[in-house]
Formats: C-alpha cells, structure tokens, sequence
C-alpha cells in the first residue's frame, strides 16, 4: 500500500473542504452584513414616518422578454372579424378601441360582469388574442380608484412566454362598464411575436426595491406604500421590437395623491 499516496490525497481533500468552508463562511458573513444593512434603512424610513406592511426577502428568477408592442397589423386584419362592435386604433398609444354597437350587460354585479368578461375573452368576434391575457385584481382595483365618474373597469394583463405577466398600459385589456355592468367599450395594447431572450437570472427582491427607492429619495417622508408587486414592463425599444424586464411596481401615497415608481428588478435601477 503507497501510504504516501493515502496522505497526500488526504491532505487534498481537507484542503478542498477548508476552502468550501471558507467560501461559505465569506458568504454567510457578507449575508449577515447586508440584512444588518436592510435594517437599519428600514429604521431610518420608519424614522422618516414611512409606513409599509413587511417586505418580502425572497428573490424570484425572471427573463429578458422581446416583442413588438407598436406593430397594430393584429388590430387591423383581426378586428374585420368582428361583429356588432365598432372599433378604432389609436396608432400614437398602440391601442385598439372597442364599442359595442347595443347595449350588452355582462352581468348583475362586479363578480358576475367579470365571470362573463372572462368567456368573451375566448370569443374571437369580440377579442383579439383574449386567452393570452389573465386577470389582474390589484391593476382592476388600482384602476377602480383612477376611474373618473360612475361606473367599473377590468383589467387583464398579458401573458409572456415565461407564464409572467406585463404590468402596466403595454400587454393589457381594460374593460369598462357602466353602473348596470354593461359593456362601454374596452380598450387593448397587445406585444406581438414575444419570446425568451436569455436564461432565467435572478431579481431583487421586494425589500430591496423599496431601500433602492428610499436611497434614490423617491420615497416622501410620512408617506405610504401600499403594495409592491413585480410584472413585466419596457425597458428599451432596438429596431421596433421592445426588450421587457422584470420590474417592481411600487404604489406609494403621499398626502392625497398616489404615485407608482418602477424599479428595475435586475440591477435595482429606477425607471421612468
């Protein structure tokens, strides 16, 4: 037996494995450093009377996202389908309008106008691409509050090819109704050709979102965050495809007024 062999394979082994203790050591540490960070901005904003319910610390994986959000070619060919329906693009905000030629009600209330909105969704003469979309309780309430006058709205946000969602004005449907639940009109954006650009990386997470927002002073003192949620928004346009990103979706009030800031779920960066 080479037992000088034996010793100089042991010898590897314990060096191998007090290198990996040592890097989780290093890691473990540098955790420790950066929550005992978190915590104190998080005092400071509770200092500055900013209030917010418990952030979450856990981080998501999310994708690059390619599509064409301003080619309305599917708003023109797919609309001729339809019927009793009166339709008009708006080419400066991409945006398909739909008014119903009669009077439609969707239902008695808000659950049930919703339940029938979700069928019509599938029907092509009165939707384009209406099962790519998924509904949104908190953009349908948000919206609610910016409803001006009577009435209700819906909102559906599209589904990307990595089962996310858009969130915002790009890849989303708002129906509106009026106080007997029937249908107005709705209004349409749509990202056509959408695909996975990259591999999945992963994002920030919520409580980090909000500290980058603080330290941007994006956040006013006494002010509220009333949610943060992550969906998919643009981040740049090369050649009239647009590149969509993972972004944290921060509702803050101030005073009266409410305000929605975006923060780069990647690199941590505010949006416009």
């Amino acid at each position: 037996m080479d037992f000088k062999k034996i010793i100089v394979t042991f010898i590897g082994v314990f060096l191998l494995i007090d290198l990996f203790l040592g890097y989780q050591l290093i890691q473990i540490n540098a955790q420790a450093r950066n929550n005992d960070d978190n915590a104190a901005v998080l005092n400071n904003m509770r200092s500055d009377n900013i209030k917010f319910d418990t952030l979450s610390t856990v981080s998501e994986n999310g994708n690059y996202v390619g599509g064409d959000a301003t080619d309305m070619q599917w708003a023109q060919t797919g609309s001729q389908k339809f019927v009793a329906m009166q339709t008009q693009i708006d080419a400066d905000k991409h945006q398909l309008i739909v008014t119903p030629n009669e009077k439609l009600t969707l239902g008695k209330d808000l659950a049930s106008a919703r339940k029938m909105a979700g069928e019509m969704l599938k029907n092509k003469q009165t939707f384009l691409h209406g099962q790519r979309y998924r509904y949104s309780a908190l953009a349908t309430k948000t919206a609610g509050r910016q409803l001006v006058g009577n009435g209700h709205i819906l909102v559906y946000q599209q589904v990307l090819p990595n089962r996310a969602t858009t969130m915002g004005e790009v890849g989303q449907i708002k129906i509106y109704l009026n106080t007997h639940f029937e249908l107005e009109k709705y209004t349409q954006t749509y990202i056509s050709d959408t695909e996975v650009l990259r591999e999945p990386m992963p994002t920030i997470t919520a409580e980090t979102a909000v500290i980058d927002l603080y330290q941007y002073n994006e956040l006013p003192n006494n002010s509220v965050i009333l949610w943060c949620k992550m969906g998919y928004s643009p981040l740049i346009e090369v050649d009239q495809n647009t590149v969509f990103v993972p972004t944290w979706f921060v509702l803050i009030q101030n005073g009266s007024k409410q305000n929605v800031l975006r923060i780069n779920a990647f690199d941590g960066k505010l949006m416009n």
